[in-house]
């Protein structure tokens, strides 16, 4: 499995969480597997995949298929980061220009409605760009 040996992610742990989420539905029902749903008329997506996660590969099939019927779809691949890398924000300024570039995106698709101007989110995510260490395997 793709990024196994770095991501804390593991296909035990996915599978017990898929299971768990589905309750009685079938994994391959839409509502609960979107990678089976009609994407057909859905908004504007934004999808945000660590380079090193488990789910990297299932993040850009996602954007494919959505692509395919027609919505606009922005992947962002955070390099050397692992699955849902923006919950350790307050650890790597890394994981939190990984938030600020989900502003940014909502931000551009909803004009008006966030309180950061676009020129204050730039100078955010430019500042936290390159200052990442806490990925790096020892040397």
């Amino acid at each position: 499995e793709k990024n196994a040996e770095v991501d804390y992610q593991s296909k035990r742990i996915l599978d017990f969480v898929a299971e768990s989420y589905a309750g009685l539905a079938e994994l391959s029902e839409p509502l609960v597997s979107p990678i089976h749903a009609d994407f057909t008329k859905f908004p504007n997506t934004y999808i945000s995949v660590g380079q090193c996660e488990v789910l990297l590969d299932q993040g850009n099939d996602l954007a494919i298929r959505m692509r395919k019927v027609g919505v606009r779809v922005e992947v962002d691949e955070a390099e050397d980061m692992i699955h849902t890398f923006q919950m350790l924000a307050e650890c790597d300024a890394m994981c939190k220009a990984g938030i600020l570039r989900i502003a940014a995106f909502t931000r551009k698709m909803c004009p008006g409605h966030l309180r950061l101007s676009t020129e204050e989110v730039d100078a955010m995510i430019a500042q936290s760009a390159g200052s990442s260490d806490f990925f790096k395997a020892p040397e």
